[in-house]
């Protein structure tokens, strides 16, 4: 079991730093087997849609805690970089939280706006709140407590860009009628470990 695998496991949490920058090429190299086997159960997915759905929440799941680990990992060691190059795998890019309110109650948020004689263009005639301009509204009052709406303050992404032909092509499934298929082996053929 590889470093990067381990850290897939329930000992480690997404909060966990790597001990350098350097380990997150390996990181890397594993997610992207990773996302090489979610595309091989997608081709599987129309035969075993609720088995196979289950293995790539799981692997998504493990890919999502890889990139906050990477992201940890750079914003406690290289915390003035937002990307960092790991030729001839890929890069990473530090993405900026994506801010936004959420809308609760409506009829408060719009009760609100018009007591204050705010926000007109965030507002339709048929009194529905456009979101896009609520935003701007809301943020131009500095107000972290408005009723109807609560704030999310967005989180901080991770981008992984790989170098084409660093990526292995997933293989195409033919359209065959159902078949049965032994989901413990789908690993060994995603990760070509298969004796055939």
């Amino acid at each position: 079991m590889s470093h990067a695998e381990m850290l897939t496991s329930p000992e480690y949490s997404e909060n966990h730093t790597l001990d350098s920058l350097f380990e997150i090429e390996d990181v890397l190299e594993y997610i992207a087997i990773l996302q090489n086997k979610v595309k091989h159960y997608d081709n599987l997915k129309k035969y075993r849609v609720q088995t196979l759905s289950a293995k790539i929440d799981k692997i998504n799941d493990q890919i999502s805690k890889l990139k906050s680990i990477i992201l940890n990992t750079m914003k406690s060691q290289a915390p003035n970089d937002k990307t960092m190059d790991f030729t001839p795998i890929g890069k990473v890019t530090r993405k900026k939280a994506i801010r936004k309110w959420i809308v609760d109650n409506e009829e408060e948020i719009l009760a609100f706006l018009k007591s204050k004689k705010l926000g007109q263009e965030a507002i339709e005639v048929r009194e529905k709140i456009v979101k896009k301009e609520l935003n701007k509204v809301l943020d131009s009052i500095n107000k972290k407590k408005v009723p109807g709406v609560s704030f999310d303050p967005g989180k901080e992404s991770l981008s992984v860009v790989y170098e084409k032909e660093y990526l292995p092509k997933p293989k195409e499934q033919d359209d065959q009628p159902d078949q049965e298929i032994n989901i413990e082996e789908l690993d060994e053929i995603s990760m070509g470990t298969m004796e055939i």
